[in-house]
């Protein structure tokens, strides 16, 4: 499945005529962040089932954050290398892959981890991962169009008054800004818990 996601860019990059650099924006951020948007906001309903467990445990949350951080660290990279044949589009392209790549690292991770401090579905592993749409609602739909829709929002304006590079600049600047705060976001993201977990743990015994 996530190496058809590989191929979404196909779609768009085929008929150039008909889509325009908006959409390699679109493209980019999703071909590279697709694992974070989907499993990041489901980051505890994938877990409930011993989420009691992790409350309790001499595991610090701080430290739990940073895995997250650096399973979704890991996982872009691997999909970025994996667009990295679109290359045949255009150096352009790739330039924009890479951008967005920066964008998933510093704001997407950020933002699905503070929506999954705000889900209280659970997810049933044991009926499968594949196609379990347990714990997926109208809620969690709506946390996904920020994810989607804001790199969009900063980009486009420049695109339309013919300053498209200041707004890829704007997208890796705020990209790497939020990746080198955070250890500060982690700080506010553990506070943020904190004052959620019970009522996400008496969220996921509801079965």
């Amino acid at each position: 499945m996530g190496l058809f996601f590989m191929l979404y860019g196909l779609i768009f990059y085929l008929n150039p005529a008909k889509y325009g650099e908006w959409s390699k924006v679109f493209v980019g951020m999703f071909m590279t962040g697709i694992f974070i948007i989907n499993y990041g906001q489901f980051m505890f309903s994938w877990q409930a089932s011993h989420f009691d467990g992790i409350l309790v445990s001499k595991v610090k949350f701080t430290d739990f954050i940073k895995a997250k951080y650096l399973l979704f660290t890991a996982v872009s990279t691997v999909a970025f290398i994996l667009t990295i044949p679109y290359v045949y589009f255009g150096w352009r392209v790739l330039l924009i892959h890479f951008i967005m790549y920066i964008w998933n690292l510093g704001v997407n991770t950020t933002m699905v981890l503070f929506f999954a401090n705000r889900n209280h579905r659970r997810i049933d592993l044991s009926k499968g991962a594949s196609f379990n749409w347990e714990g997926v609602g109208a809620t969690q739909f709506l946390m996904t169009l920020p994810l989607l829709v804001t790199p969009l929002v900063i980009y486009l304006p420049f695109k339309i008054f013919g300053h498209a590079n200041i707004g890829l600049g704007l997208l890796a600047a705020t990209g790497i800004i939020c990746i080198l705060l955070r250890t500060w976001f982690i700080k506010k993201l553990e506070e943020d818990f904190n004052t959620k977990k019970f009522s996400l743990a008496e969220g996921f015994r509801n079965k």
